[in-house]
């Protein structure tokens, strides 16, 4: 079983902001758009993803973005954070998935989905210039440091899964003594996000009794994700098994969930 010493390691694996990047999201966090992207330009690496994730469909800009400050000025203070904590996940996912059966152009296409539907919800709670941006990101990193855990203790889970009848939570829960919960929330300190976007990952895994416009946009998290995770790329993937859909928890937001995604035609 995983010692508590290597579920450190697997968590030191998920890197500490980079000196760039902490600078960036400093002055992101001022609304100093400007200086952010004069910053950004530091990076290459970070200048690339940014033009590449900007112009993919995650964001429906009429025409293509070519420099930072462009980039920046469009995207807004809290939409680019959730963009510099997506180029966070890309810097840290493995070229070879070992327990998720995924590739680096599904674990892509993963990101831009949350990314894009996160999107679609905070809008239709007015709740698209927040915090509440990056949470979609850390949900994504949180997928990354499982897989290197689950990949490391294959045996464990197989004889897990052949002997009782656990989801794969409840197998992380036994092996490690983490939640997928628990890793999404150590992660966001790790990141330094804003207390409001942990509690609102916290109580987006329904085990909590919740109320308020945070509970309710907790709800819709929580229906995105078995959305998502339900889908048959990501069913084939193993991820489908990550999630627990908590019926009651949800059962009064589901109109308007639905509703949010008629309207977007997915």
């Amino acid at each position: 079983m995983v010692t508590k010493e290597e579920i450190q390691r697997y968590l030191k694996n998920v890197p500490a902001l980079p000196n760039v990047v902490k600078e960036c999201l400093d002055h992101l966090n001022a609304g100093e758009l400007d200086k952010a992207a004069i910053v950004a330009k530091n990076d290459q690496k970070l200048v690339v993803y940014l033009k590449k994730v900007v112009n993919s469909a995650a964001y429906s800009f009429k025409s293509t973005l070519e420099d930072e400050k462009q980039i920046f000025s469009a995207l807004g203070t809290h939409r680019a954070k959730q963009l510099v904590f997506a180029y966070m996940i890309d810097y840290m996912s493995p070229n070879r998935w070992d327990y998720f059966k995924l590739d680096s152009a599904h674990f892509k296409n993963f990101q831009i989905e949350i990314i894009k539907d996160f999107n679609h919800i905070l809008r239709s709670f007015e709740l698209e210039k927040s915090e509440y941006q990056s949470a979609s990101s850390i949900i994504c990193a949180t997928v990354v440091v499982a897989d290197q855990i689950f990949g490391d203790h294959k045996e464990d889970v197989a004889i897990i899964r052949q002997s009782q009848d656990l989801s794969l939570d409840g197998i992380l829960k036994r092996i490690s003594g983490y939640t997928f919960a628990n890793l999404v929330t150590y992660i966001g300190k790790l990141w330094e996000v804003d207390a409001s976007v942990l509690k609102l990952l916290e109580l987006s895994f329904g085990h909590k009794q919740c109320s308020g416009d945070v509970c309710d946009l907790a709800k819709m998290m929580h229906l995105l994700l078995f959305k998502i995770f339900s889908k048959q790329l990501f069913i084939e993937a193993g991820l489908n098994d990550f999630l627990e859909l908590k019926v009651e928890f949800v059962q009064d937001i589901y109109p308007r969930f639905s509703e949010v995604f008629d309207e977007t035609g997915h």
